[in-house]
């Protein structure tokens, strides 16, 4: 099943944007949903965004999540889930665009 942080973040899009948005996909866009803390995820999302357009030029590494839980409070498991989105994250994205970019 889906993360409790992917469900979040997709119940905040879907009152953002229109349904189906995800659908979309043009010469100008494409949207593919990754597990952004899941290496063989990111590594393919890198490669299709290679075979769909041949080049990549920039990455927006715009992921992030937090808490209102105060430390002595928070599950060990939730630090675990905020870490890897806002740390493990972003170093899987550059560890895989960049060399795209070379």
């Amino acid at each position: 099943g889906k993360s409790q942080s992917s469900q979040v973040a997709q119940g905040v899009l879907a009152r953002q944007l229109p349904p189906g948005w995800w659908q979309t996909t043009s010469d100008a866009v494409a949207y593919i949903e990754t597990d952004a803390t899941c290496a063989a995820q990111v590594e393919a999302t890198v490669q299709a965004t290679l075979a769909k357009w041949g080049r990549l030029d920039i990455l927006v590494n715009n992921a992030g999540l937090g808490t209102l839980a105060e430390t002595p409070d928070m599950p060990e498991e939730l630090w675990d889930q905020v870490f890897a989105i806002n740390t493990k994250a972003i170093f899987l994205f550059c560890k895989y665009a960049i060399p795209a970019m070379r």
